[in-house]
């Protein structure tokens, strides 16, 4: 990491504060490390990803220790009826449509890890522009899902990490080499 750098814009997909399980003190850990070497951190999250709801006690707490900004962003009602639809589409079985599963074999429906499903239309819109305020100098992601969030080609001069510390990456990874070894379900132990 360059000295000059000196913004950092941080997302963590859940609430870390108060720390309740490990991913939250990775979180923590992480942060404090990029404060060590003399970051600004702005931290950004979603209550459409996190199971813990932020609130103004965790904010505050995170910025008097931790970070000197936290912006979180709020999933729209467009956004419901966007997950709505998309779960419509996984749920859907294709071996009961003849058209469909001619144009689509089953089983190939799950999307890769850095497909742009697993972000919300207005949680790009409000991380580009989280990132046109800031203007980081880093931007850290902690897993695969969330790369959709940075726009690319209008920040390619922005230094980006994804955590290598990935297993749910690893572990879907793991289960898609092992389903193509398995027998078509029903299995039956017998």
């Amino acid at each position: 990491v360059s000295p000059t750098m000196k913004r950092a814009l941080v997302f963590v997909p859940h609430k870390p504060w108060p720390p309740r399980f490990g991913a939250h003190k990775r979180y923590l850990e992480t942060i404090a490390g990029l404060k060590a070497l003399g970051f600004k951190i702005t931290l950004a999250s979603s209550n459409a990803s996190t199971d813990l709801k932020w609130d103004t006690e965790s904010a505050e707490s995170l910025k008097q220790r931790w970070v000197d900004e936290v912006h979180v962003h709020q999933p729209t009602m467009a956004d419901y009826k966007f997950i709505h639809r998309l779960k419509s589409f996984y749920d859907l079985d294709y071996s009961l449509i003849p058209v469909l599963r001619r144009l689509h074999l089953i089983g190939e429906r799950e999307s890769p890890l850095n497909s742009r499903v697993h972000t919300l239309p207005s949680m790009r819109r409000w991380f580009k522009q989280l990132a046109e305020q800031t203007s980081p100098d880093l931007i850290f992601l902690n897993y695969a899902f969330w790369d959709p969030l940075v726009d690319h080609q209008s920040m390619q001069s922005v230094t980006k990490i994804m955590e290598t510390i990935d297993l749910l990456s690893l572990n879907r990874r793991m289960w898609q080499a092992l389903a193509k070894r398995l027998p078509t379900p029903p299995i039956n132990p017998a």
